[in-house]
């Protein structure tokens, strides 16, 4: 549930400071730099919210746990 919420309010702080940074770069001489801050935001939401990315990172927590809690020597199962 918290992930949600720090999802909502990210989006909603990065879509507040969109229209700011939108108009300074449309002001600035170099164009084209909007089309790379828009895309820096997607990136970086795709990369913290990717439901397949913390899946495989739960799943690998998960073996390393298994591991160290077998003091056998036995492969894991």
């Amino acid at each position: 549930m918290w992930e949600w919420l720090a999802a909502g309010l990210a989006f909603v702080g990065a879509m507040s400071l969109l229209p700011a940074i939108l108009r300074r770069s449309r002001k600035s001489r170099r164009k084209g730099t909007a089309g790379g801050v828009i895309m820096g935001i997607g990136l970086a939401f795709m990369t913290i919210f990717d439901p397949a990315k913390s899946a495989s990172v739960e799943e690998i927590r998960r073996r390393r746990e298994a591991e160290d809690e077998d003091e056998s020597g036995a492969p894991p199962v």
